[in-house]
């Protein structure tokens, strides 16, 4: 019988050892806190990310640290590391990037006077009578990078790589002054018609639900060192 306990209570410690080395090295999971990747999560969804990737693609979901919340954050990639950025009418143009699952607001013409209605533009492209839905551009002036852009119409923005470098002048300093700020402590007349390497590598990343979320559109470009994995499995 003592043989026996303490053949379990051997498994179960090392049952327990494996979870926590799976946890802290490959595997992670965390809550989703916010709707702002509707309609692929809701709040709620428990999000399993693989921590071993170093690499990223356009329309990978990733969590990672954000210095404006004390939560972790989840969002797609629409823009990698030496991109040339431009969203137009809502409308995002980097490379290879589909971006099937964004949801919007639409003017719906035959409910309530055109009601708002959220809708994803998967859902858009299996609706036979397309043309009663009008889609919402926000036009809602962005103030982070200095430009007279909005969370619709943004660009174009080149998306600064690693070891990759540009001349800093008046007319893109506001782009890149969260990158320098964060990356040394040169100020603007040291920086400012001068050659500027990058010492990370950076990505744009947005919410699904367009209307409703705060991401580079908002508060800029995120390190790669702060992403904390890629996702691999929702739960709901």
């Amino acid at each position: 019988m003592n043989l026996i306990k303490k053949y379990y209570k051997e498994s179960l410690l090392l049952i327990v050892i494996l979870m926590v080395t799976v946890k802290l090295l490959l595997i992670d999971y965390f809550i989703v806190s916010s709707r702002s990747m509707l309609p692929t999560m809701t709040i709620g969804s428990i999000v399993f990310v693989n921590k071993t990737t170093n690499s990223y693609k356009h329309n990978d979901i990733i969590v990672y640290n954000d210095s404006n919340t004390p939560n972790k954050t989840i969002k797609r990639i629409v823009g990698i590391s030496n991109d040339t950025l431009k969203i137009m009418n809502t409308s995002a143009k980097a490379k290879e990037s589909p971006h099937i699952m964004h949801q919007y607001k639409y003017f719906d013409s035959s409910i309530n006077n055109y009601r708002l209605k959220d809708i994803s533009n998967i859902e858009i492209s299996k609706l036979t009578n397309k043309n009663k839905y009008k889609k919402l551009i926000n036009t809602k002036a962005l103030k982070f990078y200095g430009r007279n852009w909005t969370m619709d119409n943004l660009g174009s923005l080149w998306i600064p790589k690693k070891n990759h470098s540009i001349v800093i002048t008046d007319n893109n300093f506001s782009l890149y002054q969260h990158i320098i700020e964060n990356e040394t402590t040169l100020e603007y007349a040291s920086v400012i018609n001068k050659p500027y390497t990058f010492k990370n590598n950076y990505y744009f990343v947005m919410g699904d639900y367009r209307h409703h979320s705060r991401d580079s559109r908002g508060y800029g470009l995120i390190k790669e060192t702060t992403i904390l994995g890629k996702l691999l499995y929702t739960l709901y």
